[in-house]
């Protein structure tokens, strides 16, 4: 079975790149022939873009902020590319806004829409219709763990959303949050919660995979991402100074914006592809962060971390602490010191749970005799 798959592939961002990878990885290791259809969407993607000309006129900071960085941009971006041809199967062919798609809707046998925020209609300018499978016709459509990030749905959207949708075979969701909004659309199935992507795969896969290895002589580190602007780094900063000043540790941190107050705080790795990202979580000492997957990653590789509030972004990390028994780790104030997850076993367990039912979904979605017969 050919099974196309549709999401934020493209954005050069570590969360988006590393679902797009373990979704068509773990569906390929079940047997199926999954790749990532190659759409680049314009309006999302031009946040990652070295300069951000849409930005200026609203906000005149950004230009120098933009010329700033440009040399950690620029080394981003081809680092990025790097990455999605080593480890990211595409289709052979970019799909543009308007051009290709009958190609593509008659080439594979079943469609997936998700993960990350390509509901988001805040990030997609309102309905985008390649993300809710509108050029498709007569095949299954699957949705795999969407999220709407902190879109809260408007009357105006409903009527949109609702036809894009009541075609679909199977939806997932990867918040619960979204499972209340979705209902008012009064669609004809049922809508059930399910793990990101990259839960789906296991410590092990990801260390194959993405040939890792434990890098012993590196000399021991906490790793910091943070995700925002200026407001997001001043506590995560000094929290990290102080665990790294008491516990004899370097600090290694990857950010989004470059700004003087993290100078001199370590070995600053932004720019850095998303194998290396995965890496340095896995050899941590400590992770603090604010990012929904350098939690996720922090909890497979069994890492001590802290996972920090970042605005209304902060649910969708929330929720998978609390579903995990994990609710201590969020803005955990430590005094600088290394405050351990006593075991993970009941965490594992628990994400194990919730990988079966997430795993069973998209077994039912694919049933192959479905796929074959006259729905």
């Amino acid at each position: 079975m050919k099974i196309g798959i549709i999401t934020f592939h493209g954005a050069d961002n570590y969360g988006s790149v590393l679902q797009a990878y373990a979704l068509t990885e773990y569906l390929n290791d079940k047997g199926y022939d999954a790749e990532i259809i190659d759409y680049y969407f314009e309006h999302d993607y031009r946040q990652y873009k070295p300069f951000r000309t849409y930005l200026y006129s609203r906000q005149p900071k950004a230009f120098l902020s933009d010329v700033f960085s440009y040399s950690v941009h620029c080394k981003r971006i081809k680092n990025f590319q790097n990455f999605r041809k080593e480890f990211l199967k595409l289709s052979s062919v970019r799909i543009g806004a308007s051009d290709g798609w009958q190609e593509i809707a008659s080439y594979y046998d079943c469609f997936i829409c998700g993960s990350d925020q390509i509901w988001n209609l805040n990030c997609t300018n309102g309905v985008c219709g390649p993300y809710f499978l509108d050029f498709v016709s007569g095949k299954r459509k699957i949705a795999y763990a969407p999220s709407m990030g902190d879109y809260l749905l408007l009357d105006n959207d409903k009527e949109k959303m609702r036809k894009a949708l009541e075609e679909f075979y199977a939806i997932s969701v990867r918040e619960a949050s979204m499972i209340q909004m979705l209902e008012q659309l009064n669609l004809p199935i049922s809508i059930q919660t399910v793990v990101d992507p990259t839960l789906l795969l296991k410590k092990e896969d990801y260390i194959q995979g993405l040939k890792l290895e434990k890098m012993v002589s590196a000399g021991k580190y906490i790793f910091v991402y943070i995700l925002g602007g200026t407001k997001a780094y001043g506590n995560i900063v000094n929290e990290a100074k102080k665990i790294a000043k008491r516990n004899g540790l370097q600090i290694k941190y990857v950010f989004d914006n470059n700004n003087a107050m993290i100078k001199n705080i370590g070995f600053d790795c932004s720019g850095c592809n998303p194998r290396e990202f995965v890496s340095m979580i896995y050899n941590a000492e400590y992770v603090l962060t604010n990012s929904f997957h350098a939690t996720v990653f922090s909890i497979i590789f069994k890492k001590n971390f802290t996972s920090c509030a970042r605005g209304k972004s902060s649910g969708r990390i929330t929720e998978l602490l609390s579903s995990l028994g994990l609710e201590e780790r969020f803005n955990l104030e430590s005094n600088g010191c290394i405050i351990a997850i006593n075991s993970y076993d009941k965490v594992h367990q628990l994400l194990a749970d919730m990988k079966t039912e997430s795993m069973i979904y998209l077994e039912n979605a694919l049933n192959v005799e479905g796929i074959n017969s006259n729905e």
